[in-house]
C-alpha cells in the first residue's frame, strides 16, 4: 500500500461513525460515503489519541463539497494510473 502523505489522493474504505456526524468543519454539502475520493490536506496528531487525517472533496470549481477527519483505518491512498486529479475527486 502507498504511504499516506499530504496532498495524496485517498478513498474511504470504512466509516467508524455515522456519516451524518462527519461534518467536522461545518462546510459539508453532503455526507461522506465509502468509496468517495479526496485530497489528504492535513494530519492531526496528539499524545494519547489516534492519528486522524483531514480529507477534502472539492467540486470541479474548487469549492469544497466536504471536509472531514478520518482515522488511518478509514482511508487508503490511491496511486493514480493516468487519471487526472479532477476525475479522481469528482
Amino acid at each position: 500500500m502507498a504511504e499516506l502523505r499530504e496532498y495524496c489522493i485517498v478513498h474511504r474504505v470504512e466509516l467508524f461513525r455515522p456519516s451524518n456526524e462527519c461534518n467536522d468543519w461545518g462546510v459539508n454539502q453532503r455526507n461522506p460515503q465509502i468509496g468517495n475520493t479526496g485530497a489528504l490536506i492535513d494530519g492531526l496528531r496528539a499524545p494519547n489519541l489516534p492519528d486522524k487525517y483531514v480529507v477534502e472533496n472539492a467540486g470541479i470549481d474548487g469549492i469544497p463539497i466536504l471536509i472531514s477527519e478520518f482515522l488511518t483505518e478509514e482511508i487508503e491512498p490511491i496511486v493514480p494510473s493516468g487519471d487526472s486529479f479532477a476525475k479522481l475527486v469528482t
